[in-house]
């Protein structure tokens, strides 16, 4: 079992220290560990220096518009539904449509409906109204 000492006032708050010597970090949104994509298991840094300079380079694998799965975002670290959450919260959803599905030899048909791009969870089986986000209106769109 291990247990979490409490991290200095100079760590950034998403920083776990634990009794071994290594550092982790969660999102400060939900707690979710920064971990590999793949496996699934939380990273594990030597340093607070260490983990920095993995989501630096994660960061700097990613060109605009794409941005990487974790991100620092002032005094916080968010995975990527949290940061969509709050994207979408302060932008407004980006709304598309996904057309019917009909799958005869199952007798099945899903109607169609309305999901937000941004990945952040919504959906709607109704036309959502669009609403012009704040981005939108500065770039005069």
């Amino acid at each position: 079992m291990t247990t979490t000492q409490p991290t200095p006032a100079t760590t950034p708050s998403w920083v776990r220290r634990s009794i071994t010597p290594c550092v982790t970090a969660s999102c400060s949104s939900c707690g979710e560990p920064y971990a590999d994509t793949y496996t699934g298991h939380a990273h594990h840094f030597a340093s607070v220096d260490e983990l920095t300079a993995s989501l630096a380079a994660l960061a700097a694998d990613y060109d605009p518009p794409h941005t990487p799965p974790w991100v620092v975002q002032g005094a916080e670290l968010l995975c990527w539904p949290c940061r969509m959450k709050r994207t979408c919260a302060t932008q407004g959803h980006l709304w598309t449509f996904v057309e019917p599905v009909h799958l005869p030899s199952l007798r099945v048909t899903a109607p169609g409906h309305w999901w937000c791009t941004r990945t952040c969870g919504a959906t709607s089986t109704s036309d959502p109204a669009i609403a012009v986000t704040p981005l939108e209106l500065e770039a005069g769109l």
